[in-house]
């Protein structure tokens, strides 16, 4: 099997990752390209979607559990002969001149058997970059840094001393920088979210064009021929298909957007068909086996939700009759109310509890959900993996406690979580359905 892949690993600067870009413009400039992200910050999936019109899926060993998880939800997302692009954190300067290589992105090249493009931030001399570039170089796996990338060098002078300097110190070429005005502050969530193409996004789609135009800015035709240097993908075992085909509706708006792919990436693999239901104007088809929430700061389209009434009333009556997960900031809106900056907002009322999204960054980090007692989707004893979004909210039960305890993954535990109603299931955590594709199975049967 054929999948061309390579790992965009860079150094953390706080600004928008030049991957990003990289990424919409390799698209822009005809390659097939497959995205993916280590990143433990929602954005990156956010903006690499709205960028190039496509799905991004969310790589995090420990979110899946194990590697056997990650290379099959690899390998369903990918595509034959496609060029499958990872973008992960390189690490940072430590103290005493160190350069901290972050741990995730070193196991992850290892599972994925993948070649790396390290990038480094070139905004010191041309000497002292090399010097770290050098030191990384030393640091990485053998054999895997087939190049090295810049961005912030501050003009093509420098840029020369600096390849020089390299050449001179690591047995690999450079493809090429980006110079400083290439560098964007990220932005905050709420303004990626609140419509379907923000202007930031208008911005740096322009960006990426600009850099796909720049002929001999970065050795473009050497991405797809370092991608393919590494043997051929050894298949990963995959989930079996359902022979009844289902048909999963899944709700559509760009406040549900941080949920990445993994979840249809699993349900397709299990020969699941997938049909989007926009929230402005959208009903639920006739006909459905699963309905799907996803994850997102769900409370900047409430609002539009609440103006469907008849998607709101299928939607109760959906949880009564079929299988239903809303996860994430998605469970938000089945919830009593939200008490957002803006004030208190009635939601759809399905479940008794209350939600407060959280107001501020932070990184996603992975939790273990232990069911206390038989549900739709769990039963009693049985254990998932999620992620706990800064963007999702938290939840204040009024009636009673979720039917699942949630556990910090090395031990100690975090709260409850996960109330059902009929055949659904919601949940504050973005459950990853990888980690329990029997019981996926099991509900969708």
């Amino acid at each position: 099997m054929d999948i061309p892949r390579l790992v965009i690993a860079e150094e953390r600067t706080g600004y928008v990752p030049v991957g990003v870009i990289l990424a919409a413009a390799l698209k822009q400039r005809g390659y097939r390209i497959r995205l993916f992200s280590s990143h433990r910050d929602e954005r990156v999936i956010r903006l690499l979607e709205l960028l190039t019109s496509q799905r991004c899926y969310h790589l995090d060993l420990d979110c899946l559990g194990n590697v056997a998880r990650l290379r099959a939800l690899f390998q369903a997302a990918s595509g034959q002969s496609d060029l499958s692009l990872v973008l992960s954190p390189l690490g940072e300067m430590g103290r005493g001149g160190r350069f901290v290589l972050d741990d995730h992105t070193l196991r992850l090249v290892d599972a994925l058997e993948s070649p790396i493009l390290p990038v480094m931030g070139g905004d010191t001399s041309a000497f002292v970059t090399a010097g770290r570039s050098a030191k990384v170089f030393e640091a990485l796996p053998k054999g895997r840094v087939v190049s090295f990338m810049f961005v912030g060098v501050p003009n093509p002078r420098e840029y020369q001393l600096l390849d020089r300097e390299l050449g001179r110190r690591c047995p690999v070429m450079s493809l090429g920088y980006l110079p400083r005005d290439f560098l964007r502050e990220m932005p905050p969530m709420d303004q990626l979210c609140s419509s379907p193409v923000p202007s930031l996004a208008v911005g740096l789609k322009t960006l990426s064009a600009r850099l796909q135009s720049m002929e001999h800015q970065l050795l473009w035709p050497a991405f797809g021929a370092l991608a393919t240097q590494e043997p051929k993908w050894r298949e990963a075992e995959m989930p079996q298909e359902l022979s009844s085909r289902p048909m999963v509706a899944v709700l559509k708006h760009h406040s549900l957007s941080l949920s990445s792919g993994n979840a249809e990436a699993l349900l397709s693999a299990m020969g699941c068909s997938l049909v989007p239901v926009p929230v402005e104007g959208g009903a639920l088809p006739d006909r459905f086996d699963l309905l799907l929430v996803p994850h997102g700061p769900a409370h900047l389209g409430l609002l539009e939700l609440l103006d469907n009434r008849g998607l709101c009333e299928s939607l109760a009556r959906a949880f009564l009759s079929r299988p239903v997960l809303a996860d994430g900031g998605g469970a938000m809106l089945m919830g009593r109310s939200i008490l957002s900056r803006g004030g208190v907002m009635k939601a759809l009322s399905l479940l008794p509890y209350d939600s407060v999204p959280f107001d501020g960054e932070g990184a996603m980090e992975s939790r273990v959900v232990r069911a206390l007692e038989d549900g739709p989707l769990l039963n009693k004893g049985d254990v998932a993996l999620g992620i706990r979004s800064p963007w999702s909210g938290f939840t204040r039960a009024r009636d009673r406690e979720g039917a699942w305890q949630v556990e910090y993954p090395k031990g100690g535990v975090e709260g409850m979580d996960g109330w059902s109603l009929g055949k659904g299931i919601c949940s504050s955590l973005r459950l990853e359905l990888w980690s329990c594709v029997g019981r996926v199975r099991r509900w969708l049967s």
